[in-house]
């Protein structure tokens, strides 16, 4: 059950780092400025490290006890947390 839960929110995370990305590459396109071409690749690794959370996550479901699943619930709530504040400052 907690593994569904992070495979759940890590997920979320995969779609909500994709929406940040669009927004900060579309800036950087529009403005062509160094800072704004920064704020995609940062956007960018951050959307390419959910895309391995989910696999890595998947994976521990299958190998690993809730004595593990739980903390990285925690971490990918976090996550998740971080990720939907820059998605609050990019939409701004």
């Amino acid at each position: 059950m907690v593994w569904s839960l992070d495979l759940i929110v890590v997920a979320l995370s995969v779609v909500l780092t994709a929406w940040v990305f669009s927004i900060y590459l579309k800036r950087a396109l529009d403005v062509r400025s160094s800072f704004a071409k920064g704020l995609a690749l940062l956007s960018a690794l951050f959307f390419v490290q959910s895309l391995v959370s989910v696999v890595v996550y998947y994976r521990f479901s299958g190998v690993y006890s809730v004595d593990v699943a739980l903390p990285l619930f925690v971490i990918a709530t976090l996550d998740l947390g971080g990720f939907a504040v820059l998605f609050w400052i990019a939409r701004q």
